[in-house]
């Protein structure tokens, strides 16, 4: 998915204040960020996204080579 960092990053913030005031939205959509929060929860990741891509030395052939191959797909 291909979204400006700074626009998910205040998601995030709207969340964490949602949260804390204690209202549950009801929408799909929430319960679905609500979902994928408490997962990278659950496993220690950070919420927010800063937009830089990282993988190892060796892989970053293969890995660009996908990013192209799904933008060319429209993915």
């Amino acid at each position: 998915m291909d979204i400006e960092p700074a626009i998910f990053n205040v998601a995030v913030d709207a969340y964490g204040a949602i949260q804390e005031i204690d209202i549950s939205p009801w929408s799909e959509a929430f319960q679905t960020f609500e979902a994928c929060y408490g997962d990278k929860e659950e496993n220690g990741r950070e919420h927010g996204v800063t937009g830089n891509i990282s993988s190892h030395a060796g892989n970053v052939g293969e890995l660009l080579r996908k990013m192209h191959a799904s933008a060319a797909q429209g993915v």
